[in-house]
């Protein structure tokens, strides 16, 4: 797995379907928040919809055409950061 160090207690790692739930509630209780920027947002509708969007991830890792990591804090999940390819 891809991790990324950034201190002590924050570090960037490849999404994974471990953290499926923990991503859907973290959406969910800010998608006031993110639905202005992040049009996929309302669509989020259910653990499977975020397992989804993991896998996609995970496919466009194995492609070289993304890296879609969590933020992870002091071991917990406090966001997503998606880095694209783009030629």
């Amino acid at each position: 797995m891809f991790i990324l160090p950034i201190s002590s207690d924050l570090h960037l790692e490849l999404l994974d379907q471990p953290r499926a739930e923990e991503l859907f509630r973290l959406v969910r209780a800010n998608s006031e928040h993110l639905a202005p920027w992040m049009p996929w947002v309302p669509l989020t509708q259910s653990v499977d919809d975020t397992r989804r969007f993991i896998g996609e991830g995970q496919r466009l890792w194995a492609e070289r055409r993304s890296c879609r990591c969590g933020i992870v804090e002091s071991g917990c999940l406090v966001g997503v950061i998606d880095l694209h390819s783009y030629t």
